[in-house]
């Protein structure tokens, strides 16, 4: 959300988390790590949290029985996806 506000000319409230990285507002501190996450992807949840150092990245999947590509019916019909997804069946 700060980066969003800020490619917008809008500073950030203090009560939001995050620092900007792009725009007017852009934070140029160097960070000793960068957190992210995956939650929800359509009508799947997706539970996956990483850290990343300078030097490590370390991934939680907390649904591992999941596995990592969900059917997202829009995604499947990008023309790029269909072929990736032709070119799947393929080799399988």
């Amino acid at each position: 959300m700060p980066t969003i506000l800020s490619l917008a000319d809008i500073e950030s409230p203090n009560y939001l988390y995050g620092q900007a990285f792009l725009g007017e507002y852009k934070i140029e501190k160097k960070r000793n790590y960068i957190q992210s996450a995956a939650d929800r992807f359509d009508k799947f949840t997706d539970v996956i949290r990483a850290l990343r150092s300078k030097g490590f990245k370390y991934i939680r999947n907390y649904t591992p029985e999941q596995g990592y590509y969900l059917p997202v019916s829009y995604r499947e019909h990008i023309p790029s996806m269909s072929e990736l997804l032709e070119l799947h069946k393929k080799e399988n």
